[in-house]
């Protein structure tokens, strides 16, 4: 089972389209981490770019941290435009064939974490994925 965590998530337009990717691609759960909005899913954008999804609000979970979204997870992984240290500096198209791999075992249950859309990770937040991955843009 895949699952993709959003951590502190502000734009209701993000949310609602990784909820429709989730749905689009298989099973897959959406974890939402302390929202900055507590409307975020029943704002009119979350319910424009879930459009189709059936029981939309339903499928996402709310939780207060992310140790809390992380629970039942096997592995990790953070996605990030910066890169945090050496360790972390893993360029994300070359850690992919690893996590597909991971992604499609049964025995487990990955979670895919995405940072603030603004702000991305704090530096706890960070630390608590297994790994970090890194995302180049500009």
């Amino acid at each position: 089972m895949k699952r993709i965590v959003l951590v502190r998530p502000s734009g209701p337009r993000n949310v609602g389209m990784i909820l429709r990717a989730a749905a689009n691609f298989g099973p897959c759960e959406v974890f939402l981490v302390a929202p900055e909005r507590p409307s975020l899913l029943v704002h009119p954008d979350f319910e424009q770019m879930s459009h189709g999804v059936e029981r939309a609000r339903e499928r996402c979970t709310i939780v207060a941290t992310l140790e809390d979204a992380l629970a039942e997870a096997t592995h990790s992984i953070g996605f990030s435009a910066r890169s945090r240290d050496r360790r972390h500096r893993v360029d994300w198209r070359a850690a992919r064939e690893t996590l597909v791999e991971r992604a499609n075992n049964p025995g487990e249950r990955i979670a895919l974490v995405f940072g603030n859309e603004v702000t991305g990770f704090v530096k706890e937040e960070a630390a608590q994925c297994a790994e970090l991955v890194h995302i180049a843009t500009t």
